[in-house]
């Protein structure tokens, strides 16, 4: 038997200001570390996504609706 995993998710809600990609709302499940410090209101989503993705997390879903859904890889 075995036990599962939980997975970390991270959905990223976002709009465009003057070009740039604004977060306005973050829901995370499980854990985003080590890049908590970077999903914020009003932070850049390049800047969050990059840490996410350089930690392990990849992107799952990407909608029309500037919203960004991740999810951590389990080894």
């Amino acid at each position: 038997m075995s036990i599962a995993k939980n997975r970390d998710v991270v959905i990223i809600r976002f709009v465009r200001v003057n070009g740039v990609r604004r977060i306005v709302s973050v829901s995370v499940i499980g854990s985003a570390r080590p890049c908590t410090s970077t999903l914020f209101p009003g932070g850049r989503v390049f800047i969050a996504l990059s840490c996410l993705l350089t930690n392990g997390f990849r992107i799952v879903f990407r909608s029309g609706f500037r919203i960004v859904l991740v999810r951590r890889r389990i080894l």
